[in-house]
């Protein structure tokens, strides 16, 4: 994350206590990784994901001590904020509070210079909104956006921030996070300046709501010395294809409203495609077994049917394929597998393991155009 503190030693513990968030989710993931040790393919996508973290946490810590490191191209701020939430899903689960994710079809596409520094100030928001969380409180991230930056805000259901100390929760020196350092919102708000943006903590009826406004990709200032392309140990991230703009257009359209019923026998799955589809504005119903699979074709429509072949035995079997479209006309087939299979005509393959972004391409892929 860029830096902006005044001294060596608050420089210093700023790198820790960020290194010490990202090494809540890497721990995350490998813990996720242990449980997977008999799913080959589930464990190879736990292990891709603290790998991906590792080296970002690695890079961020060279470039704190002055190393030429590239930067991470502009991402949508709709797919920064569903992966942050995906690497806390397992935290906020050990806590029993729900994340939720809403935002603005224009918000979600609209594109961000240096995710990696947004993607650590979410995790830092989140990690002290499930904190703050009673059992079975909600966080949300939500997002919205103007024509110069995306607003993040960060709610959760907890007792919320005395009046007395609502300007000195970015003081730093004192913690409500148990282990906390209280550096992290001080130092955060440093970093959303520097690049013209801000952290406020926002009015809220319940709870308290931090509120991280960001510029967009094309809005940094040019002339600033701390934008991303003038920073010390930063190199001009590159745009994105146009083809994945497009993608993420076409994944926000035709998700929205979309009833999808996956067969999956793997909480961790479950528990990603969940949050990364249910927060795409599909409705997604989940069973674990051939017998409910067929009971939930039986009572409800579906748009699409996700199936991992573990709880069919391996197999798709025509006469199930055939009951499937009969009581869902129009429904879109996709195989979730990690070895191989010879799909029906009109079934999608996606091989395990996966990213949650991949599995929500090819439902793209697959629906119908209107």
């Amino acid at each position: 994350m860029a830096r902006d503190d005044s001294s060596p030693s608050a420089d210093l513990a700023a790198v820790v206590h960020e290194t010490t968030n990202a090494l809540t989710v890497i721990l995350g993931w490998l813990e996720r990784a242990r449980e997977a040790h008999d799913r080959p393919d589930d464990l190879e996508l736990a292990l891709g994901r603290a790998m991906a973290h590792a080296r970002a946490t690695r890079d961020d810590m060279r470039r704190s001590l002055g190393a030429a490191v590239s930067s991470p191209p502009a991402e949508a701020a709709g797919a920064l904020g569903l992966r942050t939430l995906e690497d806390l899903a397992r935290e906020a689960g050990a806590s029993e509070v729900k994340l939720s994710f809403r935002a603005e079809r224009d918000a979600s596409l609209v594109e961000v210079a240096d995710p990696q520094d947004v993607w650590a100030i979410l995790t830092n928001l989140l990690l002290n909104a499930v904190a703050h969380s009673p059992r079975a409180g909600t966080v949300t991230l939500s997002l919205d956006a103007d024509g110069r930056a995306v607003s993040f805000g960060v709610s959760d259901e907890g007792v919320g921030v005395a009046p007395e100390r609502r300007e000195a929760v970015f003081t730093g020196g004192e913690s409500q996070r148990a282990g906390g350092a209280g550096i992290g919102l001080r130092h955060a708000r440093s970093v959303a300046r520097a690049v013209g943006g801000d952290l406020t903590l926002a009015p809220s009826a319940r709870g308290a709501r931090f509120v991280l406004r960001w510029p967009r990709a094309h809005a940094l200032p040019s002339d600033s010395g701390r934008s991303p392309e003038s920073r010390p140990g930063r190199t001009p991230p590159s745009d994105p294809p146009p083809t994945a703009h497009a993608a993420r257009r076409d994944a926000t359209r035709l998700l929205a409203g979309r009833r999808v019923l996956l067969l999956e026998d793997d909480g961790a799955v479950v528990e990603l495609l969940e949050l990364s589809l249910g927060a795409r504005g599909a409705s997604v119903r989940t069973v674990a077994s051939a017998r409910a699979l067929e009971e939930a074709l039986a009572s409800e429509h579906f748009d699409t049917l996700l199936l991992d072949l573990s709880p069919l035995a391996g197999t798709l079997e025509p006469a199930l394929l055939e009951r499937a479209r009969r009581a869902s006309p129009g429904v879109t087939v996709i195989v979730i597998s990690g070895t191989a299979v010879a799909t029906p005509p009109g079934v999608a393959w996606v091989r395990k393991p996966f990213e949650p972004g991949e599995l929500v391409d090819a439902i793209v892929d697959a629906a119908p155009r209107a």
